[in-house]
């Protein structure tokens, strides 16, 4: 994935989103969203860029953001947890199963484990 062709809503016009989203409420969990971003890089992804420099060849909150957007298109969300750092799992076997649009399984978040239950014939 060339991460200079992606457009995250992280990074579109504010007033495009709130005229797109207008009554949805994510425009108010999306500006939430962005400045817990901006926080994480300035408080934990920069000073840890700067403690090891030799292995960046690239730092900006731009490219942050594409990773975010990159992790976040593959992966699963449990809506129920409130910690974003919790609620998101790459789950490849899950990713496997449903490679195409009409899913052969779904994820499911349970209180002692992650299951991946089969839908359809595989």
């Amino acid at each position: 994935v060339d991460v200079n062709t992606m457009d995250p809503l992280a990074r579109w016009p504010r007033d495009e989103v709130a005229r797109l989203l207008k009554g949805t409420g994510l425009v108010s969990r999306l500006d939430e969203r962005r400045s817990q971003i901006q926080s994480d890089y300035k408080n934990i992804v920069e000073p840890f860029i700067k403690r090891h420099a030799s292995f960046f060849r690239e730092n900006s909150l731009e490219l942050f953001e594409d990773m975010i957007a990159f992790v976040n298109g593959y992966s699963f969300t449990d809506d129920l947890i409130a910690n974003p750092y919790i609620s998101v799992s790459m789950v490849p076997g899950a990713d496997i199963l449903n490679h195409r649009s009409r899913n052969n399984a779904r994820l499911l978040y349970r209180a002692d484990r992650l299951e991946i239950v089969v839908c359809r014939a595989i």
